[in-house]
């Protein structure tokens, strides 16, 4: 990162015979940032703010791109954040949430996004995390609440809190790893969990949280990712590209996927919504669009550096 302002250079004075030349220092400037090159690639921290502004992480600092003008704008982080684990920005676009690495414990800090000064709001944390870091969050539909997950292959735990209160709604753990969660749209107190061999409802409450429910009576398989349609239905996906359809009570409704002849090309890594569907990508260039939810009505592509192929 390039510097605005410089400290005023060293002036050498002759010391005595004993001691030789000695440093002496000019006038004390302030160093701020200028501009930020590359981009963190080992954590999921990417996001849109505005039409024209994307969000990411350069080192421990959070940077926001403006696309149309190619200015960055730097948002620094103090000197006990060790580096930033994840982000996410709210529905209402009112506010952003970094998952923070510390040198005292891990935590998520909210700003506001509104002023173009994004000034820090609350910092949340909570005793059941521990030492471990937070990696990845979410707000609720509303805006009002923030779900966040400390994730290990072996054992994870997640926190929701109502942020601007700073008070913790529940926290919940699971011999699993989480690779995504989420709030559901019309209940900010409920969560769904999804990662290899689990896909779970949870439901906080101040006099303790439920057991977690299989509400898909499937056999185990590597659920990679989930994510809300605009319609409030479900779509979780699988490794090879299975997707299944859930209805906002959590009911299965449908079944979609890739011809048998595309599998052994196919291994998702994540999904997000897009339009009225959603959008599957994954290794080697795989990115696969479906418009609708409908299998018959679906539209995927799989780009790769072999060329495009319909995927139905």
């Amino acid at each position: 990162m390039l510097p605005v302002v410089m400290p005023a250079p060293l002036a050498m004075k002759r010391g005595s015979s004993q001691g030789g030349p000695r440093a002496v220092t000019g006038p004390q400037g302030r160093l701020s940032f200028l501009h930020a090159f590359g981009v963190r690639t080992d954590v999921k921290a990417l996001a849109f703010l505005r039409e024209t502004q994307v969000l990411y992480c350069v080192g421990k600092h959070a940077v926001i791109y403006n696309t149309k003008t190619g200015s960055l704008q730097l948002v620094p982080q103090g000197p006990h954040v060790q580096a930033i684990m994840s982000l996410a920005v709210s529905p209402n676009l009112e506010y952003m949430a970094l998952c923070e690495k510390t040198t005292r414990h891990s935590q998520v800090t909210v700003f506001e996004t509104t002023s173009g000064s994004f000034k820090r709001l609350r910092s949340l944390s909570h005793n059941e995390i521990g030492s471990a870091d937070f990696t990845g969050c979410c707000f609720s539909a509303d805006s009002n609440n923030l779900l966040a997950w400390a994730s290990t292959p072996e054992h994870s735990k997640m926190v929701c809190w109502t942020w601007q209160k700073e008070k913790a709604i529940g926290w919940a753990g699971i011999d699993h790893e989480i690779t995504c969660a989420s709030l559901h749209p019309h209940d900010g107190a409920q969560a769904i969990s999804s990662g290899p061999t689990h896909i779970l409802t949870w439901t906080f409450a101040a006099n303790g949280t439920k057991p977690p429910s299989e509400f898909l009576k499937r056999k185990l398989s590597n659920y990679v990712s989930h994510a809300w349609l605009k319609n409030g239905n479900l779509v979780t996906c699988q490794q090879d590209g299975t997707f299944l359809i859930v209805e906002p009570t959590l009911k299965f409704r449908d079944k979609g996927g890739f011809p048998s002849d595309m599998l052994c090309e196919i291994h998702v890594e994540g999904m997000v919504p897009y339009g009225e569907g959603f959008i599957l990508f994954g290794k080697k260039g795989f990115m696969a669009i479906f418009e609708g939810e409908q299998r018959k009505k679906s539209k995927g592509f799989m780009a790769s550096t072999g060329g495009v192929k319909g995927a139905g």
